[in-house]
């Protein structure tokens, strides 16, 4: 009886566990890198970002873009790059898109059954209801541009759902999406 007890908490446990982990997955960004197949990363060393930046609003730096150079400096620095204002062999810049989705699912059936009386015949209810969702989704692409060719080398994104959750924690979550890009530079 005890070894039926254990069996059956160990497989909860199992179907928690990849619950848990399929919620982790389903939570992570989707992230896309192309590159220009001749750029030599390897001869990469120093960074800077453009100015103004596509996240910015007019001259005005946005506390987006704040944060999107901390993150990527510290991204940067961990790859062995550093900031340089001057002649930098990489120029930076970020983009940011949302779009609002709508998305409504066929009507879904619901039938009750209930009886009237001792005597009385059967009767049933339908009810069908559309499914709305409305969701943002955001799109967060690093792009590396080679200042003496004014050409694209190198281009990273992030899409994910835009929950309330990432609104409210903005700063730590354009951390982990830099970070999320970045690990799949070359």
């Amino acid at each position: 009886m005890n070894n039926n007890r254990l069996r059956t908490a160990l497989h909860g446990l199992s179907l928690l566990a990849l619950a848990t982990l399929m919620t982790a997955c389903a939570s992570s960004p989707t992230i896309i890198t192309n590159s220009d197949p001749s750029a030599d990363f390897m001869s990469l060393r120093t960074f800077d970002f453009m100015k103004p930046l596509s996240t910015d609003r007019g001259d005005v730096q946005s506390l987006l873009s704040t944060q999107l150079i901390s993150a990527t400096t510290l991204e940067l620095e961990k790859l062995g790059m550093r900031h340089e204002q001057n002649n930098p062999d990489v120029l930076i810049n970020f983009l940011l898109e949302t779009t609002e989705q709508i998305r409504s699912r066929p009507s879904s059936a619901s039938m009750s059954m209930h009886r009237g009386g001792r005597y009385s015949m059967w009767g049933t209810t339908v009810s069908t209801a559309p499914t709305i969702e409305q969701s943002t989704q955001g799109v967060l692409s690093v792009d590396m541009v080679d200042p003496v060719r004014n050409q694209l080398v190198w281009e990273g994104s992030a899409t994910h759902r835009v929950t309330d959750s990432i609104r409210r924690n903005q700063e730590e979550s354009v951390n982990s999406f830099v970070a999320d890009i970045f690990a799949e530079f070359p």
